[in-house]
């Protein structure tokens, strides 16, 4: 059964985990350089990249059709526009700023996907503050020509619109999924019917040992062509308990290699000596398996040629932990 994280546990949780007390490293988006009242949305980088901050590598993919437009996965910002309503404000949030005032944060579609970096894989999590971005706000908040006014003519509908992330290691979920409600309407008093338009703390430790994280977003508010809310959000300081240090994990970076990069037919990994590939997995950019391969050849040849065009990551064991590599099949 989902868990389901109500704004009432939320504030309880909040109360019994002193978060201050410990030692935490954090992917905050603050190491990543962006102009004033701007943001990076992949156009430089088109059809399929990718992003890091500290542990957390971030899928993008900017689609060149139509004169370009960002399709999936992850933009970042500093856009603190919380007034201006519609598609063409849909990089800024709600709360002005990142996570306790800082300047960047993390702007998320429906279905994106975080990997962790090699030095972080098979940790476990502490969680994530989250927010809803001006778009969805407004646009729950007032109508637009799609998408309804929450709660209706007379306030009394009971929508909602909720964010569901699900952990997954070496391809498979782990525990359930959490959800986190970004509006609620269903209460039978509705004075207590919210859109979140402040960062909001999810735990996520009950997850366990993970390597990426999976977004979900759905809602009350349906059309003949799927979901009508605005299928964006925005996330800030997602959290590792504890400090990762550098170990033999981070060395294989430079021992091992993958080219070419963008490939249409093959890519092919080579290392060194001393170091043992045991096993490849190939994720696509929704986080689905792909390809399972164990004791691959030491210059193993990797046919993507089968492969639909996009962002793929390359999840690598080796005798010297674990290394994370995205290719882009063109």
């Amino acid at each position: 059964m989902k868990t389901l994280l109500s704004n009432l546990l939320f504030i309880a949780f909040l109360i019994t985990i002193p978060l201050g007390a410990q030692v935490y490293t954090v992917s905050d988006f603050e190491d990543l350089t962006l102009p004033t009242m701007s943001y990076w949305n992949g156009s430089s980088s088109p059809l399929g990249t990718n992003f890091s901050s500290d542990f957390a590598i971030y899928p993008n993919y900017y689609d060149t059709a139509w004169g370009g437009y960002w399709s999936s996965g992850w933009a970042y910002s500093n856009m603190t526009d919380s007034s201006t309503s519609g598609f063409s404000n849909m990089y800024a949030v709600k709360a002005l700023t990142g996570y306790n005032g800082t300047r960047n944060y993390g702007v998320g579609q429906n279905g994106s996907i975080i990997h962790l970096d090699s030095i972080a894989i098979g940790q476990s999590v502490e969680g994530i503050y989250v927010c809803n971005g001006t778009y969805a706000f407004n646009s729950m908040r007032d109508g637009d020509n799609i998408a309804k006014k929450f709660g209706g003519l007379t306030g009394n509908d009971p929508d909602w619109f909720k964010l569901s992330i699900s952990g997954w290691y070496n391809g498979n979920p782990v525990n359930d999924t959490i959800d986190f409600m970004l509006a609620d309407f269903t209460f039978s008093d509705s004075t207590q019917d919210y859109i979140v338009d402040e960062w909001s703390f999810v735990h996520l430790g009950i997850m366990g040992a993970i390597d990426s994280l999976k977004f979900e977003l759905s809602s009350s508010d349906v059309g003949a062509y799927g979901m009508n809310t605005p299928a964006f959000f925005c996330i800030d300081n997602f959290m590792m308990k504890g400090a990762l240090t550098e170990t033999d994990d981070i060395t294989t970076r430079n021992n091992i290699s993958l080219f070419p990069n963008p490939a249409s037919d093959y890519v092919q990994l080579t290392h060194s000596e001393e170091y043992t590939i045991e096993a490849y997995r190939i994720f696509n950019s929704k986080g689905q398996l792909i390809e399972f391969i164990e004791k691959p050849l030491k210059h193993q040849r990797i046919n993507i040629n089968d492969l639909p065009k996009g962002l793929y990551t390359l999840h690598l064991e080796t005798n010297k932990g674990y290394e994370t590599k995205s290719f882009i099949k063109n």
